[in-house]
């Protein structure tokens, strides 16, 4: 049983390696796989972080519909994503 969650795990992570070598960061376009995260667009939907799939009872379908919800993005273009929208929020706040 152990060695089919740990053939599940890999199937997950080569996915995710697989979908970011084909998807570069749609800002900037890095494309080092190692750089790339998921940003969800729409954070209400997010079920859960994209990295921390292959350690939960995922299924491959399951991944595939999450990853839909994201666009990707270099670590470097997510930060200034969510610092532009903690800005505005923060804008937003003192205006009221």
């Amino acid at each position: 049983m152990k060695a089919k969650k740990i053939n599940r795990r890999k199937k997950l992570r080569r996915y995710i390696a697989k979908y970011k070598e084909e998807h570069p960061c749609i800002y900037c376009g890095e494309a080092h796989i190692g750089l790339l995260t998921f940003h969800h667009r729409n954070p209400e939907e997010k079920r859960l972080l994209i990295s921390h799939v292959p350690r939960q009872e995922w299924s491959i379908n399951t991944l595939k519909k999450e990853i839909e919800k994201c666009d990707v993005l270099c670590v470097e273009c997510h930060r200034k994503v969510h610092g532009t929208e903690s800005k505005v929020l923060l804008e937003e706040k003192i205006n009221v």
